[in-house]
């Protein structure tokens, strides 16, 4: 796994198959839901993901409860520039989360016996081709809070 803001190196190909990356949720408390995600690179050649921190890498990661839409709070950046990490083959993110902590909106309060899933989706834009950063959205499979 490899952090940058370069786009020197390896080139994280935007048209990797579409089931190259994969995504769970490994849930490590159900009220609220606290744990992390997983982003998984089962493709052959490295993949270039944006990371937190920038307008770019926050919007990435959402969650779905039974039809509605859990977002990061929108930020104010000091300095907003696209940062990206590179996956390669067999390589797994892993990004914590809280939908409790006060920082995802709308907040989860109760959410027993619903169904919880992870979104991650990066858009086309000239950063991303500018950059070669894997452009799809991806979900995982769902989890039940109890």
């Amino acid at each position: 796994m490899r952090l940058g803001g370069d786009p020197k190196g390896g080139a994280g190909a935007t048209g990797e198959a579409p089931d190259s990356l994969a995504i769970c949720i490994d849930l490590q408390r159900r009220h609220p839901p606290i744990g992390k995600v997983m982003v998984v690179n089962g493709g052959v050649e490295p993949l270039r993901i944006w990371i937190g921190g920038n307008s770019w890498g926050d919007g990435a990661l959402t969650f779905q409860l039974e039809g509605f839409r859990i977002a990061r709070l929108p930020q104010v950046y000091s300095r907003n520039v696209p940062a990206f990490m590179e996956l390669g083959p067999d390589e797994t993110f892993e990004t914590p989360f809280d939908l409790g902590d006060g920082g995802w909106e709308p907040s989860v309060v109760e959410v027993s016996g619903r169904m919880l899933t992870a979104w991650f989706e990066i858009a086309d834009s000239v950063e991303a081709r500018e950059h070669h950063v894997w452009v799809g959205r991806i979900q995982s499979d769902p989890v039940q809070l109890l």
